[in-house]
């Protein structure tokens, strides 16, 4: 995802709604969209949490999701006047709802499954 001539960052997930889909070209997409999902991992997290998280706020994206595996948690940050806001911070019983896209909602414990048995 191209936000400028000098920065290119590339979330786990993305979603654009269709009324901004002249962002999406060929090459990627080249602005920001309405929605990111950054999975941590040991290697990204503080890259996730920072840099990514004060990009995504400064560009406009409205919604920035944080799955954190190894905690079983999900945060839901929502832009409000220009700033993210915590929406939703849950652990791996609460449901995570958008503030963005009415209606959806994940289980936070579908998204970790069970534990393996030996």
């Amino acid at each position: 995802m191209t936000l400028s001539d000098s920065l290119v960052v590339q979330p786990d997930l993305v979603f654009v709604s269709h009324a901004r889909d002249g962002i999406v070209t060929r090459e990627g997409l080249s602005g920001a969209p309405d929605l990111v999902a950054e999975v941590l991992s040991p290697s990204t997290a503080y890259y996730d949490l920072t840099l990514k998280r004060d990009v995504y706020e400064a560009r406009g994206v409205s919604e920035y999701w944080i799955v954190d595996p190894e905690r079983k948690t999900v945060a839901v940050l929502a832009r409000e006047d220009g700033r993210y806001r915590t929406h939703a911070d849950l652990g791996a019983t609460g449901r995570a709802a958008s503030a963005l896209l009415d209606g959806f909602a994940v289980e936070v414990a579908s998204l970790f499954g069970s534990p393996r048995r030996s």
